[in-house]
């Protein structure tokens, strides 16, 4: 060991090993002396890179490189693959690149077709903020192609150049970041698999689907006949990491001009404005000076015409720097600052889809060149903003920090020219060829430097303005909104301490309306009125504190557009006599719809007479309803006179009754009126909706007999992630299986839901309802219709990567109980109402505050809600695109330090278990008992994240409790370190499944009595990429369905091998004949005759979306985002052929 350990100190003494040039296939160097007739000389060979669009080349003091940044810039080798020289088998590529931003997908070298499953060639680029390395093989080929993306860990910072390698030796892939692996995969062996016809390009990433073009710069680009090893790429990064990664540091500035707005420096009547600095003057157009009231003194421009002109004695055309303090109430859109000149701006400081951007036009060019934020900021909150240029820099400073930056532009700026008045700085809009962009917000003042200002400089400043800014407002409970009315919204919040609060709420261009509430208290509530439809109000909580302090939340979007309440049509004079039969019809509806208790969903009137009753249901409520009547006169009368009351069409339509059964869905009406005497009673049952649906027979005349529908016989639930407790991803639901029709398809669809590639939470189905969670919003719907009974705008709402946590919803007949960070709401299922919200029970030794900790788990079973404490922030949230396909960072489970039970309905506590961190994806719940993995020796960064770091293999514990007590039953010690990109625990029929993977497929079982072992099994995955390495298991009947295959429950034998590939990224899940999936398009497999069912044309998410409950297939909106094929994006329930009338 000693000699061993004297040769590793030896080899770190030595000079890293340098690279053969003649190991090059290909080199590409973007310098201005290796350019040519618009071609980038290949240095090792010849395949020379052609230049489209608009590339630039350029020499700047960093060094040289291309400027990449419109649609159509690319630099293409080759447009066919056989007529260039490319790699066969092992190679590597590596690249100095500076990315400007993030987006969904990027190359920096492509050869690639990557469409639906049609997967062939190999990339070096980008996805959303990490690089990446794409590879396909012929050892890895399913037919056509599959490619294997590895990810990095860790997001580069954009604007920063980055070294990065992909290196492949025909068994294994790495991908290199600034001279270190990052990521490594063997699925991947033997030849390249290239497409027969694909673009040899650099700069984007382009196949027959996609065309996503790199924004940023590329300074040198190769492309090895071999692998690189760790030292060799370690080796390329250090040969020029001190050229590119040098300081960037500016110097003091010095100021020039200034001007700030007040009633001292603005002439309101004349609309002059003196600067500061120096003697000259501006004058306002259409910008109005908006006094110190609810702020500083300010310029307010309206986002529609107003501006103002300022003129200096003169503007830099070298090294400058710009200033100023905003607050912008519109962030979408552009919006200009302030600019250089009349037209052609020299350089404009604007704002862009939420971001500050600060553009410059050098010498000779017609476009200006732009640089943004790498954050959004924060709407209607003063922001300081310093923008500098030095000649190759592009310097973005908000509130004293480094926001952003680029080097694609070089030189000195164009001439912003001068008049009498001297040079013109235009404030509140911008010119461009798309047209003038104006500002809406205010800005406080502004100022212009000569030189470009430091960091230190900058924050110095900011320090000085002191910006009228209130303190951060935490709220521990929402805010959430809720919609009353096509006009009107409820916004509720609560405080950790009794404080008068008020909510402030605006459209951009308009002021602010402020909503008050007398007196102190912890639970706030307003109502918000006239809302105007498909508008993009911002709202944020204001409070004083106990010193007096003016405080103020986060501010949050309130989106019109997603209100989904009914439209309340005008009522009109009734067209019905006031007579004996109006009071009857009118008694009827009450006596009916108390009987119904509900509100909204569909009714079915059998028989029209008159069409009164309809009419006085449709005043009361908010259900559709559908009048069948066979006569045809009645008909035509009826709907004239409906006609006439403003219902008919919106809220009530008449059918014309034919022969045969009534043409409507199985199971769809929530309430069916029907008379006595009618031959259609026999058949009601088929129409009327499970759990709760109603049948009033009778008359207004004779009175009402009722049947109320109860559950449907043999169908099954979907209450927690995989349909249960004890995550078996089977809801065994006896019915869903065989021949299936649409039951209903419609809304949600995909721009209330959160991107796919996140795997958000399942949808949950329970009582006849579903579930749904959005993007930062919950739909409560009807299962067997489709309507929409309620949504929750929730900001706070957002959990992702589920595959390595839990849900943070779970669902009982009455109520979702939704988990937010330190409480759980309790959310009545019918009407959307909070019931309570429920705090983390009270702990007597904790290091950390209340806010710092979260409710992570949640189950329901017997009389109990189960919970979990883990550290705030652990959660993933998915906000930037994440796609959680891979290993490393992104694969860690969420832990829990604390497991809780609570006694319902009062939700006293009921126990608490603390041990080690417990694993949250392994929690589950059986007969009884409580299971779970907890590590007891955790990693320091473990603790510190709330996500498990360094399995070590002896620390982890398999533990069983007892569900109504929480006393241990027993524990076993097991090693886990198989399970380190998922790990699941299953139950079912006393069996313990635990499954993972890391380099394939590994599952164990014990007995859920006494932890011992029954057995193990371990197979190779097919794919490690869209969602082929962490396929959660589903336990249906006694097998066990692993990725392809079938095991036995109790022995692992692999009883099948047929179980069917799928394409997609999501996970199964079953019924008690059938699994549901995502391949091509939403795919079904009867367990029992290998008999598969496909639906073309539409496709779920990247997770679990399909649910086989109450007797339908429910696949609501999932694939938001998704660029493949199959483009259909709505939600649909699917009903067995025949449902209805199998359960009569």
């Amino acid at each position: 060991m000693k000699q061993c350990s004297l040769i590793a100190v030896a080899c770190l003494l030595v000079a890293p090993a340098r690279v053969a040039p003649s190991d090059l296939l290909s080199h590409w160097v973007f310098s201005p002396e290796r350019l040519e007739d618009g071609l980038i000389a290949d240095l090792a060979g010849s395949d020379d890179a052609r230049l489209f669009g608009g590339v630039r080349v350029v020499t700047a003091p960093g060094g040289d490189y291309a400027v990449f940044s419109s649609l159509e810039d690319r630099a293409i080798v080759a447009t066919s693959l056989r007529k260039a020289r490319l790699p066969v088998k092992a190679f590597a590529v590596d690249a100095w690149v500076s990315i400007d931003r993030p987006q969904a997908w990027g190359a920096i070298l492509c050869a690639i077709q990557d469409n639906g499953g049609f997967e062939k060639g190999w990339l070096l680029g980008y996805r959303g903020s990490k690089f990446c390395f794409g590879l396909s093989t012929e050892g890895a080929d399913d037919g056509d192609g599959a490619m294997t993306y590895l990810t990095g860990t860790t997001s580069f910072e954009f604007g920063r150049w980055h070294h990065v390698a992909g290196a492949y030796d025909g068994k294994r892939m790495r991908l290199f970041v600034d001279g270190k692996e990052e990521a490594t995969s063997e699925a991947q062996s033997g030849a390249i698999l290239y497409p027969r016809r694909a673009v040899y390009e650099i700069g984007a990433y382009h196949d027959d689907n996609e065309d996503y073009p790199l924004k940023g710069l590329i300074s040198e680009l190769r492309v090895w006949r071999g692998a690189l090893d760790a030292e060799e790429v370690g080796s390329l990064y250090a040969e020029r990491a001190d050229e590119f990664l040098g300081t960037t540091d500016a110097g003091q500035a010095v100021e020039i001009a200034s001007w700030v707005f007040d009633s001292e420096t603005v002439d309101g009547e004349g609309g002059r404005v003196t600067d500061a600095a120096g003697a000259l003057r501006g004058t306002l157009a259409g910008a109005r000076l908006a006094p110190a009231v609810a702020g500083p003194a300010s310029l307010s421009f309206d986002g529609r015409s107003a501006s103002a002109e300022l003129h200096a004695a003169g503007l830099p055309v070298g090294a400058l720097s710009v200033e100023a303090t905003v607050m912008v109430e519109e962030p979408r859109g552009i919006g200009g600052i302030a600019a250089a000149g009349a037209g052609g701006h020299p350089w404009v400081l604007a704002t862009g889809e939420g971001r500050f951007r600060f553009g410059v036009r050098p010498r000779g060019s017609s476009e200006l060149i732009w640089c943004e934020t790498n954050a959004a900021f924060e709407p209607f909150t003063w922001h300081h903003i310093v923008a500098s240029y030095d000649g190759s820099l592009l310097n973005l400073l908000v509130d004293g920090r480094p926001s952003g930056f680029s080097r694609k532009a070089v030189g000195e700026l164009a001439d912003a020219g001068s008049t009498g008045a001297g040079a013109l700085v235009r404030v509140g809009s911008f010119e461009d060829t798309l047209g003038v962009h104006h500002l809406t917000g205010r800005v406080r003042n502004i100022a212009l430097h000569e030189g470009a200002m430091s960091a230190e400089q900058a924050a110095a400043r900011f320090a000085r303005n002191e910006l009228p800014r209130p303190l951060p407002l935490e709220l521990p409970i929402g805010p959430v909104v809720r919609f009353d009315g096509a006009e009107e919204a409820r916004v509720s919040w609560g405080t950790r301490e009794p404080a008068p609060t008020l909510l402030e709420c605006s459209l951009p261009g308009e002021p602010p309306r402020r909503f008050e509430l007398a007196g102190e208290r912890t639970e706030h509530t307003v109502s918000v009125t006239g809302l105007r439809s498909g508008s993009q109000y911002r709202f944020r909580v204001l409070a004083t504190d106990s010193a007096g302090r003016l405080r103020a939340s986060v501010s949050h979007v309130l989106d019109t557009s997603f209100n989904y309440e009914p439209t309340h049509t005008p009522e009109r004079p009734s067209p019905y006599a006031e007579d004996e039969r109006g009071a009857a019809c009118a008694a009827a509806a009450e006596e009916i719809l108390a009987a119904a208790g509900v509100r909204r969903g569909w009714c079915l009137v059998i028989g029209a007479e008159d069409g009164r009753l309809a009419y006085e249901l449709a005043r009361r409520c908010e259900l559709k309803i559908v009048v069948v009547e066979e006569n045809e006169e009645l008909v035509r009368r009826c709907r004239r006179t409906l006609a006439l009351t403003g219902l008919y069409g919106p809220r009530i339509s008449v059918h014309r009754r034919t022969d045969g059964p009534l043409p409507y869905p199985d199971l769809f009406a929530n309430l069916i009126v029907c008379d006595a005497g009618s031959p259609d009673r026999g058949g009601l049952a088929r129409l009327l909706r499970p759990n709760g649906g109603l049948a009033a027979v009778g008359s207004p005349e004779e009175g009402w007999s009722f049947e109320r529908r109860g559950a449907l016989a043999g169908a099954g639930e979907w209450s927690h992630q995989y349909g249960d407790a004890a995550n078996t991803a089977s809801s065994g639901d006896e019915h869903v299986f065989g021949k299936m029709a649409v039951q209903w398809f419609g809304r949600p669809g995909p721009r209330p839901m959160l991107d796919r590639g996140a795997r958000s939470p399942a949808p949950l189905s329970v009582n006849g309802r579903m579930y749904v969670q959005g993007d930062r919003r919950m739909f409560g719907m009807d299962s067997y219709n489709g309507t929409i009974l309620w949504t929750l705008e929730i900001p706070g709402l957002r959990r992702t990567n589920v595959p390595r946590d839990c849900s943070n919803t779970v669902a009982d007949d009455d109520h979702l109980y939704i988990a937010l960070d330190d409480h759980c709401w309790q959310v009545d299922g019918q009407s959307g109402e909070i019931v309570r919200t429920i705090p983390l029970p009270a702990r007597e030794i904790t290091e950390l505050a209340a806010s710092e900790l979260s409710w992570g788990y949640l189950a329901r079973a017997e009389d109990l809600l189960l919970g979990s404490v883990t550290r705030d922030g652990a959660h993933y949230r998915g906000a930037e695109g994440e796609w959680y396909d891979g290993a490393g960072a992104e694969a860690q489970p969420v832990v829990g330090s604390e497991l809780f039970a609570l006694r319902t309905p009062d939700m006293s506590p009921a126990w608490t278990y603390r041990g080690g961190l417990i694993v949250h994806p392994t929690l589950t719940l059986l007969e009884g008992r409580v299971y779970f993995v907890e590590d007891r020796a955790p990693h320091s960064q473990t603790v510190a994240s709330g996500r498990l770091v360094g399995q070590t293999g002896t620390d982890q514990f398999l533990v069983a409790l007892e569900l109504e007590t929480g006393r241990k039953v027993w524990e076993k010690q097991v090693d886990f370190r198989k399970l380190a990109r998922t790990f699941y625990l299953s139950a079912r029929a006393d069996v313990l499944v635990v499954t993972g993977t890391s380099d394939g497929y590994h599952a164990l079982a014990f007995d859920a009595n006494d932890a011992s072992q029954l057995w193990q099994h371990h197979h190779p995955w097919e794919k490690d990429h869209h969602g082929g390495a962490m396929q959660h298991p589903v336990l249906v009947g006694d097998k066990v369905l692993l990725e392809r295959k079938a095991l036995d429950l109790r022995t692992g034998k692999v009883v099948r091998e047929d179980v069917p590939s799928r394409r997609g990224c999501g996970t199964m899940s079953a019924s008690a004949r059938a699994t549901f999936f995502r391949d091509h398009s939403h795919g079904m497999w009867n367990v029992e005759t290998g008999a598969r069912t496909d639906w073309e044309g539409i496709r779920s998410g990247c997770w679990l979306s399909i649910i086989p409950a109450g007797g339908l297939m429910l696949a609501p909106e999932s694939s938001s985002g998704c660029s493949c094929s199959n483009p259909l994006q709505t939600s649909v329930a699917f009903r067995p052929v025949g449902l209805g009338e199998s359960d009569e």
